[in-house]
């Protein structure tokens, strides 16, 4: 039998994704028909067997428009991630400034890592870019690669929605491993968007953030969801 372009072979556990949703026939009995949107189709045969749906809530996720990127980023060319056999793969990339913090309050530097200010207050890059997308009506969240959380704040730990959730262990399972996310996952009503930041002339995209850009992808999140914002600090 096919279903969404693939052959599947009925057993009495079935676990497969298929599109959005994953299907799992529970009954003991010889497998005859097959969940679809939680109701038993026949294939053929009488018996019903007893199915469960869990709804992976993939969300059909729309993407913004330039009028949604906050105007202090500067629309400033693309920036190639990967090429295939067809095509190159670009995105659109931004430049902005970020300005270095003066001040005596002092936050944890990861090493070295560049802090800059915003509102008055030491911060990082990821999250001086992310207070701009909130101007706009932007909710997101920085992934900290380094400490392997999201956070929403320099305080905070994010919340983010069930479906975010959902499609980033999807995009997981595809890749293999939990790296390779873009620095910032912003989303607003059903609009998505992940940015990587890179500092002008030191950072570049990684083999790992190829291979969860190409999963995204297969999964069917559009090109336009993804950008870069190339940030520098003012020339001395």
């Amino acid at each position: 039998m096919k279903v969404g372009g693939r052959t599947l072979e009925l057993r009495d556990e079935l676990h497969v994704e298929v599109e959005c949703a994953e299907y799992r026939i529970l009954s003991t009995a010889t497998p005859t028909s097959l969940c679809n949107n939680g109701v038993g189709r026949s294939i053929g045969a009488t018996l019903i067997v007893l199915c469960e749906l869990k709804c992976l809530s993939m969300i059909n996720w729309n993407t913004p428009s330039p009028a949604q990127i906050p105007a202090s980023l500067a629309k400033c060319g693309q920036e190639k991630l990967f090429a295939d056999e067809h095509a190159e793969i670009l995105v659109d990339k931004y430049c902005t400034t970020f300005h270095p913090y003066q001040g005596e309050e002092q936050i944890y530097t990861y090493g070295n890592k560049a802090i800059v200010v915003d509102q008055g207050k030491p911060t990082y890059a990821e999250f001086a870019a992310l207070s701009l997308f909130r101007e706009e009506g932007w909710n997101g969240m920085w992934v900290d690669g380094y400490r392997r959380k999201k956070r929403s704040s320099l305080l905070e730990d994010a919340q983010y929605p069930q479906s975010i959730r959902e499609l980033l262990d999807s995009l997981s399972s595809r890749t293999g491993r939990t790296g390779g996310v873009f620095d910032l996952i912003l989303w607003r009503d059903q609009m998505i968007m992940f940015i990587e930041l890179k500092r002008s002339k030191r950072d570049r995209i990684n083999q790992n953030q190829i291979d969860w850009v190409k999963a995204a992808l297969s999964y069917g999140i559009d090109l336009r969801c993804f950008g870069v914002l190339e940030w520098q600090l003012p020339a001395l």
